[in-house]
């Protein structure tokens, strides 16, 4: 019996068409004035009324469609009350629909009343179907595009991270070069120090007999001219150690004025390295403090990609701001009033001179 009673459903278009021409018994017809109680504006519209070239035309569009088995396969499904893949393709659910509507028409045209109230419920469960698969295809659209913006940006982010690494790279063996030329040169100028302290004159200026050694020498001299020897020698040998005496403060002396000047150069020389240490660093500072600026414009980006695709993810929410996006602007409140302004303006008559309402 459960097989009798949906027989009717599981027939195709073809036959179903070719029911009308048949002695079968019909269900009891739907009251006058009924009308689907969600639609007030539609009516029942009997199948005879719709032109038969229109009626042979859409026929054929169903029938030769590739797809026509398959949509009234699931036609037959959903007038069972079962569901069906709601990632149905939209071209397949409009066959359904226009499957459905002729079996509505049929129905009705048999006074099949029960039968093209679940018919019409189908084709508007469809209906929402087609709506939600719309709704995806514009997901899958925004999230198509938003996974190239990714793309974009990270190669973006690949290309400015790698052109900032060269940089840095770049200035940091500059830096390199310029202390190792510093130091090259430190090193040339602690040779000419210690070769300008070798130098005769340097060595005369530090080792000068003093007046007495000189008196001395010369003292010793005499003595010997006026053949005394004892007295002679006696003066020799306090030159001698005067000379001594004085060469010893001389070396001193000497040794402690060269180790200041070359310590006083080494000292220069080392602030001269921090100091060019401290801009380097400074330089390789204000780099990365310049990248990370232009850098916020690359993270911007992704912070906004991450928060498109999250309001993407929400069908519904993204429905609303596609069709928010792809609507009309509407009039601001300044042309709004502008265009009012307009409108409001009505012409004034023009005042005519005092002769000419006299000659009137």
């Amino acid at each position: 019996m459960q097989d009798e009673k949906h027989e009717p459903f599981l027939l195709s278009v073809p036959r179903l068409f070719s029911i009308l021409n048949n002695d079968e018994e019909k269900s009891p017809r739907p009251p006058d004035g009924f009308a689907d109680q969600r639609h007030p504006h539609r009516r029942n519209i009997k199948l005879s009324s719709i032109p038969p070239k229109r009626r042979n035309a859409v026929e054929s569009e169903f029938i030769l469609n590739e797809n026509s088995e398959y949509a009234s396969k699931l036609s037959t499904h959903l007038l069972l009350g079962e569901e069906i893949d709601p990632n149905t393709p939209i071209e397949i659910l409009g066959l359904i629909i226009k499957d459905l509507e002729y079996r509505r028409d049929i129905f009705i045209q048999k006074g099949a009343f029960s039968e093209s109230v679940k018919a019409l419920n189908a084709v508007d469960h469809v209906k929402e179907l087609q709506i939600d698969s719309v709704k995806r295809a514009a997901q899958q659209e925004q999230l198509e595009e938003i996974r190239l913006r990714r793309g974009h940006m990270k190669t973006d982010l690949k290309i400015f991270n790698h052109i900032k690494k060269a940089h840095a790279q770049n200035m940091r063996s500059k830096c390199k070069e310029r202390v190792k030329n510093t130091e090259i040169r430190h090193q040339k100028e602690l040779e000419e120090h210690e070769k300008k302290w070798n130098e005769p004159s340097m060595q005369r200026l530090y080792n000068r007999r003093s007046s007495n050694l000189v008196n001395l020498r010369n003292q010793y001299k005499r003595l010997l001219l006026a053949k005394k020897f004892a007295e002679a020698e006696q003066t020799k040998k306090f030159a001698d150690e005067l000379e001594a005496k004085e060469y010893d403060e001389a070396q001193r002396r000497f040794e402690q004025e060269f180790l200041v000047s070359k310590q006083q150069l080494i000292q220069r020389h080392n602030q001269e390295i921090e100091t060019l240490k401290e801009n380097n660093s400074l330089k390789l500072e204000v780099l990365k403090k310049k990248s990370q600026i232009e850098k916020l414009s690359l993270i911007n980006r992704k912070k906004a990609i991450q928060h498109q695709e999250e309001n993407v993810k929400d069908l519904e929410k993204n429905w609303r701001l596609y069709h928010k996006v792809n609507e009309d602007p509407k009039p601001t409140s300044r042309s709004t009033r502008m265009e009012l302004m307009k409108i409001n303006m009505q012409e004034t008559p023009i005042l005519q001179k005092p002769d000419v309402i006299r000659n009137k």
